[in-house]
């Protein structure tokens, strides 16, 4: 009888974890873009669409520089664990806004927790993950913006017509969810990295400027 090995079932849930947490962010990105136009007449925001699109992309932008000193800093378990409560917390914000500015920092706050998680992901496939499943995560990964892509504005749509476009916003925080919870049982035990050769230099933050 052949024993499981407990190392390869780990890496088995942090590729799943990482694609999942891949996905979301796709999602997270159409119906965003999906909805803009109904968010943007339920918030009387079409003078400032501007402000409601730049929102998430500037998270994004500010937050992938300074992921890697943030993960550094804070290890694996703590990095992840507040990419999600951001993530999460941005989204809610942005879906119970009544103002634009209010939306736009919501989306603001969860693409910067995006952002960070999008890093974490690599990172982590890169530092435990086998070659061999390395090269199918990252394949994996790429594609998970291949199907929200042809799928998520019709579906995101339907879902807004059922429910209100602030339930339809929130539609990606059980895959998020459901990928904290794969990686984390994959990377529990991580030690948190310190110290003063991982301080943020002063150019990194001529990125998100």
């Amino acid at each position: 009888m052949r024993i499981a090995d407990p190392r390869r079932a780990g890496d088995r849930r942090l590729a799943v974890g990482i694609v999942a947490l891949e996905f979301a962010a796709a999602v997270s990105t159409f119906v965003a873009s999906t909805l803009l136009p109904i968010v943007a007449a339920d918030l009387g925001a079409h003078d400032r669409l501007a402000l409601l699109i730049a929102g998430g992309m500037l998270g994004l932008f500010v937050a992938m520089p300074l992921a890697g000193t943030v993960l550094r800093r804070l290890g694996a378990g703590r990095t992840l664990a507040a990419g999600t409560v951001f993530y999460v917390g941005g989204l809610v914000v942005a879906a119970t806004a009544r103002e634009a500015w209010v939306f736009a920092l919501g989306q603001f706050t969860a693409g910067a927790a995006g952002g960070l998680l999008a890093v974490f992901g690599i990172s982590a496939a890169i530092r435990r993950l086998s070659p061999r499943l390395r090269l199918k995560v990252v394949a994996a990964s790429s594609a998970m913006w291949i199907l929200p892509a042809m799928v998520g504005p019709a579906a995101t749509l339907a879902l807004e017509h059922v429910a209100g476009w602030r339930w339809a916003l929130l539609a990606p925080v059980p895959v998020v969810l459901a990928g904290r919870f794969l990686v984390v049982s994959a990377v529990r035990g991580d030690a948190s990295a310190g110290g003063d050769e991982q301080r943020l230099r002063p150019a990194g933050l001529l990125v998100p400027a």
